[in-house]
């Protein structure tokens, strides 16, 4: 249904644009997008098996040590992207924040976020961003695993 969906998406976003180069630029943007998901999903796969397997076996139930080390590279990933490559709308801007770090970790993503907005002296929007962000997604998740069925 994802699948689906991305793809009536990209057929209304591709025919919505008149502008042809802009259309080939949004088509170029949305494959480089989807390659740099696939890659940043495999290698959050990846990472965290590597990480779980050097686990000593006791630690085994804490997956989350896994997470939080994927978070962690992803958010200093996205910090070094902002810092070294100009021009936040460059394919290869594109491609590693918004695909490979994207499909590696959306939390980097939030973290520059809240990083924008304490740079922009938001401080108290920056704190409720934080505060809803943590509450609302432990709720969904929550949500999610009740609703089961």
């Amino acid at each position: 249904i994802i699948v689906f969906l991305s793809i009536v998406l990209a057929y209304f976003l591709y025919y919505g644009i008149n502008n042809s180069h802009k259309r080939t630029q949004m088509l170029t943007k949305l494959a480089l997008i989807s390659l740099g998901g696939g890659i940043g999903s495999a290698l959050r796969f990846y990472v965290g098996y590597g990480v779980v397997s050097i686990l000593p076996s006791q630690y085994l139930h804490y997956s989350f040590i896994a997470t939080f080390c994927i978070n962690m590279l992803a958010c200093f990933g996205i910090g070094l992207c902002v810092a070294m490559i100009k021009g936040q709308d460059s394919l290869l801007f594109v491609f590693l924040t918004i695909g490979l770090l994207g499909g590696f970790s959306t939390f980097s993503t939030f973290s520059l976020e809240v990083l924008k907005l304490l740079q922009n002296h938001c401080i108290l929007t920056a704190m409720l961003y934080m505060l809803l962000s943590n509450i609302c997604g432990i709720l969904c998740v929550y949500l999610g695993y009740v609703f089961k069925g």
